[in-house]
């Protein structure tokens, strides 16, 4: 995180489908890379998808994109200054709250700031809008899965061979046929 320090950087995972559910980074060329990790090169980000069409998954898959795993690392200034660029609002709210907080009523001005924030999706809202801002390491060779869902644990358990008896009967087991 040093070398790019104007960088977030994302641990990205290899898909094994074309996952509608998850975020999508596609690596720039490799021939510059800002530094190398067991796994490969740590690459400028190309472009960012978060939780594309079927078609757009696809696409991302055949193109060669890794997931995103929400695992990043940057210095405090580059979350920040993302945040000032996609959601100005949001941080101005917030940089004038701050000198506040260490007051007695300072919980009540942070509470607030985020009452008048507008909502937002971080991997939208910044991943998605800044990949300029964002750098890209590849995990090394392994199985990943979020497990957002029971059906992604339910599956996972499958995979790794962990039929318990009470996972044998789970009505999740039997509404989602395995996609493997």
């Amino acid at each position: 995180a040093e070398r790019p320090p104007s960088r977030i950087i994302l641990l990205g995972a290899q898909p094994t489908e074309p996952e509608t559910e998850y975020g999508w980074i596609e690596a720039a060329d490799a021939a510059s890379p800002f530094g190398m990790t067991s796994a490969g090169p740590v690459c400028r980000v190309a472009g960012f998808r978060e939780k594309p069409s079927p078609d757009e998954a696809r696409a991302w898959l055949e193109k060669g994109s890794l997931w995103n795993t929400f695992v990043m690392v940057g210095r405090a200034s580059i979350f920040s200054e993302a945040g000032r660029l996609a959601l100005p609002r949001l941080h101005a709210l917030l940089r004038s709250a701050a000198p506040l907080a260490e007051r007695p009523s300072g919980s009540a001005v942070l509470e607030e700031a985020y009452r008048c924030a507008e909502l937002a999706n971080f991997s939208r809202a910044v991943l998605e809008s800044y990949p300029s801002l964002l750098a890209v390491s590849k995990m090394p060779p392994v199985v990943w899965s979020d497990l957002g869902t029971p059906e992604r644990v339910f599956r996972s358990l499958r995979r790794m061979g962990a039929m318990l008896p009470w996972l044998r009967s789970s009505p999740a087991l039997r509404r989602r046929p395995d996609r493997t």
